[in-house]
């Protein structure tokens, strides 16, 4: 009947514990454009506190929809995107949707664009396997029974997870990285490293890196990394795909023309380390030639 006092009447009904009506009332001030707080809080602060509601009471909540809203939030408020996103997925892990939870942050890692974010909710995310761990084994110590196979075997599940994770960490960043700026050659050579030896991986690596990066904008050296691209293949007995590398480079539309005598003079060395001193001859003849001018 007074819309205006609407706030009056959460804090009365979150005092009563009626959350699930106090949701209700956080999502009709804020569907309205003419509400404004009689307490001075902004759209953002109201939509805060009803995303914490929300997240924090899944049992109390029925007639609101959560993932929705808190999705809503996430394209809304940029600079909230991490919390959101934990809010989120502990909703899930509130309600005992453990998998689900899982899925939320895999999917949050994967669209997020800022260092900040990605370690807000990666810590949230190691922090719930670690309190999953803790739960089961401290559910054994306080049944004083003994540990049948089957928990055994949950036990190192849960645990190989968390490892699981962990060892992703440097990948997921480096995605993060990639994704404010795929340009980054720099950030495209880590990559590389951090597959260690896996081959596919390695060379899926490579070729997305020189399909993406634009040499008029990209930061680092990009000669070097086609360099590298051409080295790897041939460190693993592929010099004729080393050369395709090579040939593919040196059309590349570098900034000056000292990163393409870096790319001729890599592809040289090659040529004599596999004792072909005349073709390396003939590339260096080749990269030497003249621009007929029109």
């Amino acid at each position: 009947l007074q819309p205006e006092c609407a706030e009056e009447y959460i804090d009365y009904l979150r005092e009563i514990g009626n959350l699930d009506e106090c949701a209700k009332l956080y999502v009709d001030i804020l569907d309205r454009d003419n509400f404004v707080s009689r307490q001075g809080k902004s759209n953002h602060q109201l939509w805060n506190e009803l995303c914490e509601l929300v997240s924090k009471n899944p049992t109390k909540i029925k007639s609101v929809q959560v993932e929705p809203i808190l999705r809503q939030g996430i394209l809304k408020y940029k600079d909230q995107v991490g919390q959101l996103w934990t809010s989120l997925a502990d909703y899930y892990i509130r309600s005992g949707c453990f998998e689900k939870a899982r899925d939320i942050f895999e999917e949050a890692i994967e669209s997020v664009l800022t260092v900040r974010d990605f370690t807000q909710i990666f810590d949230a995310y190691a922090q719930s396997e670690e309190g999953l761990i803790s739960a089961l084994m401290n559910k054994s110590n306080e049944d004083n029974e003994d540990i049948t196979e089957d928990d055994d075997l949950e036990l190192e599940l849960r645990l190989a997870r968390l490892e699981y994770l962990m060892d992703r960490r440097p990948l997921m960043l480096n995605s993060v990285l990639l994704r404010q700026n795929p340009h980054n050659v720099n950030e495209w050579l880590k990559r590389v490293k951090l597959y260690g030896e896996q081959y596919d991986k390695i060379i899926q690596t490579f070729t997305t890196a020189v399909q993406t990066i634009d040499p008029k904008i990209c930061t680092g050296k990009l000669q070097d990394l086609w360099i590298a691209f051409a080295q790897f293949y041939d460190k693993y007995q592929q010099p004729d795909e080393a050369r395709y590398i090579y040939d593919k480079a040196i059309k590349v539309n570098f900034r000056n023309v000292d990163d393409l005598a870096a790319v001729w003079c890599a592809w040289c060395e090659m040529e004599l380390e596999h004792e072909r001193p005349h073709e390396a001859i003939k590339l260096m003849e080749q990269a030497t030639v003249l621009p007929r001018h029109k």
